[in-house]
């Protein structure tokens, strides 16, 4: 009968063990590769996919996340509809490989429209302003960000609303239809809208990607 133990030359019994392959075996303590994809909660469009391991945090996930969503953000990430709590890993949390994430953003700053027309975004850690947008030439009636937080929509006493990356701090589009003064603004939740309120009676819905005016809403007494 054949046997598993050898008498090598200096007479010790020895026991000859499996070898493994250690290329087939996974990277200690990391857990399995997975592949998240990432959506906007709100509008559920897509904002990427990232690769992690089954034993990465949550928190891990969202460091991976805010250099898809702009500076100055703060995330939450929900599965299922559960928030998911930064100290999670991800395996236990219940992602698998090609689980979707929601993404809700938050800013780390506040926006205020002035009577002087300008507009300035203020740091909620220290309260010192980051940032003056200038274009209105007169008060500034309105603010609103768009669901991803990358475009800021304001509207004026000028007759204008105006879309700005706020990013860049630059204006991307200036919306000139109404015959009088604009008090409101905002953007529909998949993005792909604005509409604006003025006191000509009216509102207007605009193409958000190009700023061109769809169709008014005209009945207000």
């Amino acid at each position: 009968r054949q046997s598993n133990n050898s008498f090598p030359p200096d007479g010790n019994l020895t026991s000859q063990q499996p070898q493994l392959c250690a290329s087939r075996m996974p990277p200690s303590g990391l857990g399995p590769r997975l592949k998240v994809n990432l959506r906007w909660a709100i509008s559920g469009e897509s904002i990427g996919e990232v690769r992690m391991h089954g034993n990465d945090t949550v928190q891990q996930l969202e460091q991976e996340v805010l250099p898809k969503v702009g500076a100055g953000n703060s995330v939450k990430l929900i599965l299922g509809g559960k928030v998911l709590g930064s100290h999670e890993r991800l395996g236990p949390a219940g992602l698998r490989n090609n689980s979707t994430v929601d993404v809700v953003c938050r800013r780390s700053q506040v926006v205020t429209g002035s009577s002087d027309g300008t507009v300035k975004v203020w740091g909620t850690a220290d309260g010192q302003c980051q940032a003056t947008l200038q274009g209105h030439s007169a008060g500034v009636t309105c603010v609103a960000l768009s669901a991803d937080n990358l475009r800021l929509l304001t509207a004026s006493e000028d007759g204008t609303a105006r879309i700005w990356d706020f990013q860049s701090g630059e204006c991307e589009h200036v919306l000139a239809e109404h015959l009088d003064a604009v008090h409101s603004v905002d953007m529909s939740p998949d993005q792909k809208l604005v509409v604006t309120g003025s006191s000509d009676r009216t509102a207007i819905v605009w193409g958000a990607e190009l700023g061109d005016p769809q169709f008014a809403l005209v009945g207000h007494t």
